[in-house]
């Protein structure tokens, strides 16, 4: 049977949040968002994480911060709610640590936004899966929950990035397929193209990774999602 070595980071909570207090009276909510919007963005280290003891592997996520606090920001979580914070709950890139061969890699290259990761071994592939945006769907000018996310898969060995994006779709859930070489991924359907996946009246789609050869593909066959969907009629 194949092994899978599963270690995840779920991104549950919004921290670093103060609700109460801190806006001066003496300014005016546009000078706020102003000085907001010009204040500079930084990137702030969170703790290294043990990945694996034979590879001496560590990742370091990284969020933001905004300089000067105290002011007024509007970072969205997991809802439409407001928080005052200047502190990000995105993870907005990771560094790789192999400390058995001297390696340190930088996994994101360009803007996004990660709500999740996990690192698993599937037989003797090692892999990163992140979940989070790299585009803007809504077009509102922000990378948020409010987007239809996205799966990146970092394949260890061979430092490679492979980001997923199945146009019209947001990702549900990742999870390995224990005793294969396949990570299986569910997918919300934005059949009205509102891109707001809507749990009720709204398809999920069951799609599969092949580790070995990075490629993904439907779960069940053209064949048998016609006789599904005949059976419908």
């Amino acid at each position: 049977m194949k092994k899978v070595r599963i270690l995840s980071y779920i991104l549950l909570s919004v921290g670093m949040v103060n609700c109460m207090g801190g806006v001066k009276a003496n300014k005016t909510a546009t000078a706020k968002e102003k000085l907001t919007e010009e204040r500079k963005v930084q990137p702030t280290y969170e703790t290294p994480k043990l990945l694996d003891t034979t590879y001496k592997a560590y990742l370091l996520p990284v969020k933001e911060v905004r300089e000067q606090e105290g002011e007024l920001t509007n970072l969205k979580a997991l809802s439409s709610s407001k928080y005052r914070s200047d502190y990000s709950y995105y993870f907005s890139n990771f560094v790789y640590f192999d400390f058995s061969k001297k390696v340190e890699r930088v996994i994101f290259k360009n803007k996004v936004k990660i709500l999740n990761y996990n690192y698993w071994t599937i037989d003797t592939t090692r892999v990163l899966v992140f979940e989070g945006w790299n585009k803007d769907t809504n077009k509102d000018g922000k990378l948020n929950a409010d987007d239809l996310s996205r799966l990146f898969v970092y394949y260890v060995k061979e430092d490679v990035l492979k980001a997923y994006d199945i146009e019209h779709t947001t990702v549900l859930d990742v999870t390995p397929m224990v005793g294969t070489d396949l990570i299986y991924v569910q997918l919300g359907e934005d059949s009205n193209r509102d891109n707001v996946f809507d749990r009720a009246s709204e398809p999920k789609k069951i799609k599969v990774i092949d580790v070995k050869n990075k490629e993904i593909k439907d779960l069940i066959s053209k064949d048998n999602q016609t006789l599904i969907e005949n059976n419908l009629k």
